[in-house]
C-alpha cells in the first residue's frame, strides 16, 4: 500500500495510527517482522506534501526508531523507512523537531548504515553479503533522506559534512560496477556536497576525493554521462576553491 500528496488530513487520522499500531507490535517472527516491513514502507511513502498532524505520529515513530537502536528487531530496509517517515515530516521552521533528530544521532546513523552497505555493494569483492544489503534502493533511500534532513538543518550540516563526504568517497570506490541509476545518484549526492558551502578544501582533501574523480575518468566502461558529471565535479571544485586550484 502506497501514498503520496494526495492523502488528506482525514484519511491520515485513519491511516497513519492503524500503520503505527502495526509497527508498534514487538513479535519476532517472519510473518510479523514481513507486516511491520510493509507498514514501514507505506509509511515512508507518505510524502512531505501530505499534511500528518504530528499528534499523529511523533510519540510512535520515535518508540519504534528508539527500540530498533537498543534491539535491532527491524530490517535495514525498515528501519530506513521509518527515518523517511520521520524526516518527511520536518521543514527548516520545525526546530524542535529536527532537535530531537539530532538527539537521536540521525546523522551518525544514515552514516553508519552507508558505510555498512559500501561494503556489500559489491558483491564481486565480498563472498558474504548479508541479505538486506543487496539491494541498491537501499543506498539511494538513504541518500535521499539524509540530504533532505540537511536541507532542513544547516547545523546539523556543519557538523555532519565532513564524515557524509568522506561516506560518499568510500561508496563511490566501492560502487563501480552497480547498476547507473546506484552510481549515478552517488556521483550527484557527492557533486552537491562539494557545492555546500559547509565545505572546507582541506576535508575534500583528506577524503581523497580527487584521486577518486581522476580514477572513475580513466574507467574505459564510464559512460558519456557519467564522464559528464565527472567533469562537473571538478568544476565546481575549481569555482569553489579556485585560490588552491
Amino acid at each position: 500500500m502506497l501514498f503520496d500528496y494526495r492523502l488528506s488530513k482525514d484519511l491520515a487520522r485513519i491511516v497513519v495510527p492503524c500503520l503505527l499500531k502495526a509497527v508498534l507490535k514487538k513479535e519476532e517472527n517472519e510473518d510479523a517482522q514481513k507486516e511491520v516491513e510493509m507498514a514501514l514502507l507505506a509509511l515512508s511513502n507518505i510524502w512531505q506534501a501530505a499534511k500528518v498532524p504530528q499528534e499523529l505520529y511523533l510519540i510512535e515513530i520515535l518508540e519504534i526508531i528508539k527500540y530498533h537502536q537498543e534491539h535491532h528487531n527491524l530490517t535495514r530496509f525498515a528501519y530506513q523507512s521509518a527515518w523517511i517517515f520521520f524526516v518527511n515530516r520536518l521543514s527548516a521552521s520545525k526546530k524542535r523537531e529536527i532537535e530531537i533528530a539530532n538527539e537521536m544521532h540521525f546523522g551518525s546513523e544514515a552514516i553508519r548504515e552507508l558505510e555498512e552497505l559500501a561494503l556489500c555493494v559489491n558483491v564481486k569483492k565480498n563472498e558474504k553479503v548479508p541479505k538486506d544489503c543487496e539491494d541498491g534502493r537501499v543506498i539511494l533511500r538513504w541518500l535521499d533522506v539524509y540530504e533532505a534532513f540537511g536541507y532542513c538543518s544547516k547545523e546539523f550540516k556543519e557538523k555532519e559534512s565532513q564524515n557524509f563526504m568522506k561516506c560518499i568517497v568510500d561508496l563511490l570506490k566501492e560502487a563501480k560496477g552497480c547498476e547507473k541509476g546506484i552510481y549515478g545518484k552517488i556521483v550527484d549526492s557527492f557533486m552537491n556536497l562539494i557545492k555546500s558551502d559547509e565545505i572546507l578544501f582541506s576535508e575534500v582533501v583528506m577524503t581523497e576525493a580527487f584521486e577518486v574523480i581522476l580514477e572513475m575518468m580513466h574507467t574505459p566502461t564510464l559512460d558519456d554521462e557519467l564522464t559528464a558529471d565527472c567533469l562537473c565535479i571538478f568544476i565546481s571544485l575549481i569555482v569553489r576553491f579556485p585560490i588552491y586550484l
